[in-house]
């Protein structure tokens, strides 16, 4: 379907269907509680090395070396959803 509305959204505005396109591309609302998770993902994405296949996912220890500098502290959920972050920022469509 993303494809599809893409597609369309390429298209312009002259074209039937464009404004639903573009809702459909937008999706749902950035939860602002959840914005420092995003942040310190993007201090943190990336920081692990490059591999043959491009930037290494971030690894624990980097986590770790991260929270010690910044005095940051990251519970075991937050901890799950930086990975997944990193996961889907470095590695889109890699699922």
């Amino acid at each position: 379907m993303r494809a599809h509305y893409e597609s369309v959204a390429r298209r312009g505005p002259d074209r039937s269907g464009y404004a639903e396109a573009l809702k459909a591309l937008k999706g749902p609302p950035f939860p602002e509680s959840l914005r420092y998770l995003y942040d310190w993902t993007l201090e943190i994405c990336g920081r692990s090395g490059v591999s043959q296949l491009g930037v290494a996912p971030v690894t624990y220890s980097t986590i770790e070396s991260w929270m010690r500098l910044t005095g940051n502290q990251v519970s075991r959920r937050e901890l799950r959803v930086l990975i997944q972050l990193d996961h889907v920022l470095l590695h889109p469509g890699n699922d």
